[in-house]
């Protein structure tokens, strides 16, 4: 069976680049791989002086945050699931954490063709900089097609 790698860095979820791999693994009667990629989460130093309360409720409101965000990623991860179920796709996701260039080369091994984002921006929240776009579609083994809005 043919399979189709998506890949979504930070918690930016591009729709017409979730229905365009849909789309062609439907056509293709194809399984959707999507690698939901994030940065380590930030660690924010806290006051140093415990008595002053509002540096500690900006502390607690930053980790609140950060766990946030890292739900609305497996929010993600679920709607990419029931896109991919409604259309009767065999469907696998992963969320890697600052993975390396050569770890994602050997997921595009595996796939008959790798879509990314062509509006993708080097920075966003909890964007992973561990390694280079641009560098992983120069290198990659299977083909690559980079997913344009519709507008």
């Amino acid at each position: 069976m043919k399979s189709a790698l998506v890949i979504f860095n930070g918690i930016r979820f591009p729709f017409y680049l979730a229905d365009h791999a849909i789309a062609w693994a439907k056509t293709n009667n194809a399984s959707l791989n999507a690698l939901f990629i994030k940065a380590k989460d930030e660690v924010k130093e806290g006051y140093v002086f415990p008595s002053d309360l509002d540096a500690a409720e900006a502390l607690a409101d930053t980790e609140e945050a950060g766990k946030g965000n890292i739900q609305v990623i497996i929010s993600q991860m679920k709607v990419l699931e029931d896109m991919a179920k409604t259309k009767d796709i065999p469907y696998n996701a992963e969320l890697l954490t600052d993975p390396s260039l050569g770890y994602l080369l050997g997921m595009a091994k595996r796939s008959d063709i790798l879509f990314t984002d062509a509006d993708y921006h080097e920075t966003g929240i909890l964007y992973a900089t561990s390694f280079n776009m641009k560098e992983l579609i120069k290198k990659s083994p299977c083909p690559v097609e980079s997913v344009k809005t519709k507008t």
